[in-house]
């Protein structure tokens, strides 16, 4: 018990300093890399390109809406919109699976 208590507060204090910015951060990224990978296997119209693709942008969209729901007591507007961007296209990315 003594070892964890001093642990508690100090993540608790990086959560309000720095790290509200980071998971919007690498929400962008994620999403970046995810309609990269998407629009390259568009193009090269390779199936195990595509299908890749799809799987990695979808799985990275995913994760990315879990960091965010850990954030979301932060209440911050820059996640709120990042979340936001989030949802459609993860229904774009069930449209072109379904398709």
């Amino acid at each position: 018990a003594p070892k964890v208590a001093p642990e508690d507060p100090g993540s608790g204090q990086a959560a309000k300093k720095g790290a509200p910015m980071q998971p919007a951060l690498l929400l962008l990224l994620a999403d970046v890399l995810g309609w990269l990978l998407l629009s390259k296997a568009l193009v090269e119209a390779h199936y195990w390109a595509y299908l890749t693709a799809i799987i990695t942008a979808g799985a990275l969209s995913i994760g990315g809406l879990f960091v965010l729901a850990g954030y979301s007591v932060h209440d911050d507007d820059m996640l709120r919109r990042a979340s936001m961007a989030q949802a459609p296209k993860l229904y774009l990315m069930l449209l072109i699976i379904t398709i």
